[in-house]
């Protein structure tokens, strides 16, 4: 189409401490290479984020080595195929992951992102808590459908780099399944 532009929404995270957004902006998508190109220290791999329209960010992934970062901390870390270092409050400890598992609750109040070990254990990773449904009578299937989507796009990066299987339990976060 002529005429029309076209751009991405790009977000800028400072990872060298606590993590914050620097940047968050609308960009012609003509510009986005020379902006890549101009940040010299942008991890290999591209970043994504759960970025909600009224509050601020939750979650940020991506990068080479693949890592998940919450507002605190790196939460988790692929260390190899599949190999996660996973940080909890006073230590960090290193898992194998046989598959990423991302899902929707049945009231649609919590989707979260995890793993299942060996042993069959679920180690839950990333978790948001959405209240939209109690409170807003309009809420429908497409809000939660945009709601739920970070899930389906971290978990299936997670298992991507991670080169394991990425199950959901509903089309909403990205399920195959």
């Amino acid at each position: 189409m002529v005429g029309k532009r076209v751009a991405d929404r790009i977000g800028v995270f400072d990872v060298s401490g606590r993590p914050r957004v620097v940047d968050d902006a609308w960009v012609d998508r003509e510009e986005v290479s020379g902006l890549a190109a101009r940040l010299s220290d942008v991890p290999a791999g591209g970043w994504d984020a759960m970025f909600a329209t009224w509050w601020s960010w939750r979650w940020a992934w991506g990068g080479a080595p693949f890592t998940l970062w919450s507002r605190s901390r790196v939460r988790a870390r692929v260390t190899g195929q599949g190999r996660l270092a996973i940080r909890t409050v006073g230590s960090t400890r290193e898992i194998a992951v046989l598959r990423v598992v991302g899902e929707v609750s049945e009231s649609w109040l919590v989707q979260r992102v995890g793993v299942v070990t060996p042993d069959g254990r679920f180690v839950w990773l990333a978790r948001n808590l959405n209240l939209g449904p109690v409170f807003d009578p309009g809420y429908d299937g497409l809000c939660m459908l945009a709601d739920a989507s970070w899930a389906g796009a971290l978990g299936n990066a997670l298992a991507g780099a991670l080169g394991v299987p990425y199950e959901g339990n509903d089309v909403a976060v990205g399920g195959k399944g």
